[in-house]
């Protein structure tokens, strides 16, 4: 379905006889007074939140979403290697090799510097 040379994905119907659209793009619209004077109203913030289904009487689906477009490799990174989300290189192994054993000392030493934080 085709409103405005846009193609309709949903629309919603309200109790009170208002009928808000959302378009394959991701923009929507409704037919209530706020939206018109300001372009914004209650109803397609209920889009915006998700919680137009739970407020609305009824919901018809016309198209499916556009799925956004993956983007190709930009061609500096190729070549890098790749890394998890620590960091690391893929492939690394996940625990150390060799156990970790907790240090010696009791305590580590602290700084015996002394600062002077009088300004004036």
């Amino acid at each position: 379905m085709v409103i405005r040379n846009k193609e309709v994905h949903k629309i919603w119907k309200f109790e009170t006889g208002y009928e808000t659209i959302q378009y394959c793009d991701g923009s929507s619209s409704c037919n209530c007074v706020p939206w018109r004077r300001r372009k914004t109203c209650r109803h397609t913030r209920m889009i915006a939140q998700d919680i137009i289904d739970l407020c609305s009487v009824s919901c018809n689906s016309y198209a499916p979403l556009k799925e956004p477009e993956f983007i190709e490799e930009d061609a500096s990174l190729v070549g890098l290697p790749l890394v998890d989300m620590r960091g690391l290189p893929t492939g690394a192994p996940s625990l150390p090799s060799q156990p970790v054993t907790p240090s010696t000392d009791p305590k580590p030493k602290l700084s015996s510097r002394k600062f002077n934080f009088n300004l004036a």
